[in-house]
């Protein structure tokens, strides 16, 4: 690899233009293929579904069910695209969506299902809808249907013995809450102190309370529920730490309160910190629990504040230590070993408590509850830490858990591991000069929205072969410990120092840099899912300097949802290399909808790449499409006999990709809906001719919201180490980085 010279171009966005909305002819009959069954032939395969599911209300006892009832309506792999969504007979129906979700059937091919709910009355307005309806539209819902039937929770832990277990349970939205707790009270045989509770703005509703075996399965039957999964804390003990402490040779610097002023900030989230250790001057804690700390807990933060302060440390290490950052400290878990670790507690104090301290741009988070992501439902911390990084401009460093030894779905990246607007951390352990995923280490995949996840690999140890020493609560010992709870801290120090050393960045520009510095370096062959995405190495130049036969420029800015950007790419005119690689990677910040697992994340940006912006398609029904080189006089003149015989010229020219993909693949293949992807094309210099992206903005409802993204491409050009002084005298107006001293120093 060429050596790192080039640094970044930061304004590439001051060469974005509009894009104008192509026209969409489409094929009038695709939907007409995809039908199973005539519209006669569905009402024969749905009524007695329908009639099925009365006489399943009517069979169970009434305390299982509110006013209302949840019912689900499934379709098949063809019509998850969003023009597909039913509307028009759930609403004559009067029938309200309070949710939806995929599955997969026997085949391995995606579905999709509705959660809907209604009063007894609204279900026979659908029977009679489906029964006589002559709205074209509504017979087209109707054949899309597939199966209608009662919803069934999805219950992610089954509590075998006779002892009571942490659960959060998680209900559709409920309109009649008191109706709603003295039912639930009546099935589980609970007082209102004996579970705590929180209602979203749209009437979700999450519990956290200890139930039995017996509980849990009468539970199972009351029809608003939608999951329950454990909800104890992580075994920190058995999964990350090892009795044995080691004296601490270290010292510390003496730092008075005006050098302390000067560190930048960071923040951690965690078991609260020994506030009388020399080593821990340089923390406040800024909130904590209303219960006592201890020393368990503790002891679990005070290593965790240890990374973030000093990175690795050593056995026989005698160095006078600095503090990187000044730290603000949640303590947010109980004081003791055997108390359930409510979720909701902490999702309360993070809600109250984050957004107060915007001064604090990266959180770390190595606590949470045992259970691996569920597809089905979203938990509530993942959700609040997903929606407060994107109303504050945060990012939260979370580790992805330490169940990588267990079987099956338990090895899948832990809670709030999935969450798609911040970054999750795996570990690796070094052995013989080389870096090993930890086989603790929690695996992806993550969910829609975030499917690439673990996103960052870093140092978490593997005891005894290679364990990571922290400072402990006594400031004269070391603990030696692994696990994730000890990688994610290097990843957001990392993270914090480059914020720091550039300001100018936020937190998605940042992340998009960070992300695109790894995907530069990922090969088909990688394991993502088991060895995440890539290491961050702790040197600037990863981000913010390209090879000496490279260009590296980043655009952010903000798109319509469905509306078009072009991004033209600045690539030299005049070269000696015979072949180019664009790589390109776009983090798009995003709203989420929890309730709707299968479109979790709102907003979306599809990017095209169109190597040579004058060859264009012009295309005429019946005819075969051509395509012509408008650059040439020829060229422009075949254009003129085509427009005249009726063709009609592209609003675009040829993109790299024409073949159509379904829904499926756009989302599986190319990600559609996540906030962060890349894609690398590799072109014969040839074929180029003044290149560029096609943004479009997605949005899940009909909203033309704005959506924030950035987008940060490596234009390659084989061997010529020229590209960037070409690039820069063809476009005056582009602008580099400013490195830091430092860092032009490390160049």
């Amino acid at each position: 690899m060429a050596e790192k010279s080039n640094p970044l171009i930061i304004n590439g966005r001051a060469l974005a233009i509009p894009g104008v909305t192509p026209s969409f002819g489409g094929d009038s009959n695709a939907e007409e293929r995809k039908f199973k069954r005539s519209l006669d032939q569905a009402r024969d395969h749905l009524l007695p579904q329908l009639n099925q599911l009365k006489s399943e209300i009517k069979s169970l006892p009434s305390t299982n069910f509110l006013k209302n009832i949840y019912f689900r309506v499934s379709y098949s792999n063809a019509f998850l695209a969003k023009s597909y969504q039913v509307s028009s007979i759930y609403r004559e129906s009067k029938l309200k969506v309070t949710g939806s979700a995929t599955w997969i059937d026997n085949d391995g091919k995606e579905g999709r299902s509705d959660y809907l709910f209604g009063s007894k009355e609204n279900i026979d307005f659908l029977i009679n809808q489906i029964n006589n309806t002559t709205k074209k539209n509504q017979a087209k819902e109707i054949r899309r249907m597939e199966e209608i039937s009662l919803l069934k929770p999805s219950i992610s832990d089954e509590n075998n013995s006779v002892e009571r277990k942490t659960y959060e349970l998680v209900f559709h939205s409920v309109e009649d809450i008191e109706e709603f707790i003295t039912k639930f009270e009546k099935i589980t045989g609970l007082g209102q102190d004996e579970f705590s509770i929180i209602q979203t703005e749209n009437n979700v509703i999450f519990i956290v309370c200890n139930l039995t075996n017996y509980e849990l399965k009468k539970l199972e039957k009351f029809n608003p529920l939608r999951a329950a999964y454990t909800s104890e804390s992580r075994d920190y003990l058995s999964a990350n730490f090892s009795p044995e402490q080691i004296i601490n040779k270290y010292s510390i610097s003496n730092m008075n309160e005006d050098k302390i002023r000067t560190l930048p900030w960071i923040g951690l989230i965690d078991g609260g910190i020994s506030k009388s250790n020399n080593y821990f001057k340089s923390i406040t804690q800024i909130d904590e629990s209303k219960i006592p700390p201890t020393s368990y807990y503790v002891e679990h933060g005070s290593s965790v504040a240890s990374v973030l302060l000093f990175g690795d440390l050593y056995e026989q290490g005698e160095d006078e230590l600095t503090p990187a950052f000044r730290i603000q400290s949640v303590r947010a878990l109980p004081s003791e070993e055997d108390m359930e670790f409510n979720l909701l507690t902490l999702d309360q104090m993070i809600l109250d408590i984050i957004p107060k301290y915007s001064n604090i741009k990266v959180w770390n988070l190595s606590i949470g509850p045992v259970g691996p992501v569920q597809d089905e439902v979203v938990s509530s911390l993942t959700r609040i830490l997903d929606q407060i990084a994107y109303e504050n401009d945060i990012l939260f460093v979370i580790a992805a858990g330490n169940t990588g030894t267990q079987t099956g779905i338990a090895k899948r990246i832990q809670i709030p591991g999935d969450s798609v607007n911040n970054l999750t951390v795996s570990a690796y352990y070094e052995h013989r000069e080389k870096k090993i995923t930890s086989p603790y280490s929690s695996i992806g995949l993550g969910r829609e929205g975030a499917k690439l996840k673990p996103d960052l690999i870093d140092h978490g140890g593997l005891l005894p072969i290679d364990p990571i020493y922290t400072i402990s609560s006594f400031d004269y010992l070391l603990n030696k410990v692994h696990g994730t709870s000890f990688s994610a801290p290097h990843v957001a120090r990392k993270l914090a120092l480059i914020l720091d050393k550039y300001p100018d960045f936020n937190v998605w520009e940042a992340r998009a840099l960070l992300e695109h510095s790894l995907a530069l370096r990922i090969s088909s062959a990688k394991d993502i899912p088991y060895e995440s995405k890539g290491e961050f190495d702790n040197d600037s130049a990863q981000l913010l300097t390209s090879s000496n036969d490279e260009v590296r420029i980043m655009y952010s800015g903000t798109i319509s949802a469905k509306g078009y950007v072009v991004l033209p790419i600045p690539v030299p005119e005049k070269t000696t290399s015979k072949s180019a690689i664009f790589t390109w990677t776009i983090v798009t910040k995003s709203k989420v909808n929890p309730d709707n697992t299968d479109k979790y994340t709102e907003y979306g940006i599809e990017d095209d790449f169109y190597p040579n912006s004058e060859r264009y398609p012009f295309r005429k029904k019946g005819s075969n499409t051509i395509e012509v080189d408008l650059s040439s006089e020829e060229g422009k003149a075949q254009a003129e006999v085509l427009l005249e015989e009726g063709f009609k010229k592209s609003a675009y020219p040829k993109k790299q990709t024409s073949k159509y993909l379904d829904e499926t693949e756009r989302r599986n293949a190319f990600l559609k809906w996540d906030t962060t992807k890349t894609q690398r094309v590799r072109k014969i210099v040839s074929s180029l001719n003044k290149p560029f992206l096609r943004l479009h903005g997605l949005s899940r409802s009909d909203n033309r919201d704005r959506i924030e993204y950035a987008l940060v491409i490596t234009v390659r050009y084989t061997n010529d180490t020229n590209i960037y002084s070409n690039v820069m005298s063809q476009y005056p107006i582009l602008q580099p980085i400013q490195m830091r001293l430092e860092d032009r120093q490390q160049i």
